[in-house]
């Protein structure tokens, strides 16, 4: 059954045009219509048509792919749409998400389903410093990396792969 399940999501990832390009878990400088800094999601399209969002979900919880019902816009082939991860459950534009986004180690992702609960495309989500954001490298690539300037809304440029790593020391302290 574990194998099935796992096949076919994959086979619904591979079929999925819409996809998380990327993600802000740690925003303090990009301000909504409220005035707020709420965490973030972009949406990209990477197909070659447009797409109406209404018929797709997205969920910060695997158990509950259909947390949110997008709203009714068209996405054109390469085209993103900023969707806030507010807790406000609002459809017209902006866009803010019934959920938040959190950063914990735990098993925090964010996910897109369509109406069947068929997870099209799925992310871990992975801490980040203040400010700073992961995504694709390039829109709508399989490469996702770290935005120490984040870039919501435009394409996703001057990523690095991540953060260095913790230096280890070679002889003892003292």
């Amino acid at each position: 059954i574990l194998l099935f399940l796992g096949a076919f999501i994959f086979v619904a990832k591979a079929n999925s045009q819409l996809v998380i390009n990327e993600y802000s878990c740690a925003n303090a400088s990009i301000n909504d219509n409220f005035g707020d800094t709420p965490d973030w999601i972009e949406i990209y399209n990477n197909g070659a048509t447009p797409v109406n969002l209404s018929g797709f979900y997205l969920s910060d919880r695997l158990t509950n792919p259909l947390k949110w019902q997008m709203p009714n816009v068209n996405l054109n082939a390469d085209q993103r749409i900023l969707i806030y991860a507010s807790n406000r459950n609002i459809i017209t534009g902006p866009y803010h998400s019934n959920f938040k986004l959190t950063q914990s180690q735990g098993n925090d992702q964010i996910l897109i389903s369509d109406a069947s609960a068929n997870i099209l495309d799925l992310v871990n989500i992975e801490p980040a410093q203040l400010n700073h954001s992961r995504g694709r490298l390039t829109d709508g690539a399989a490469t996702w990396g770290l935005f120490t300037t984040p870039t919501p809304n435009t394409a996703n440029v001057g990523g690095l792969t991540g953060y260095a790593t913790t230096p280890l020391m070679s002889l003892s302290p003292g």
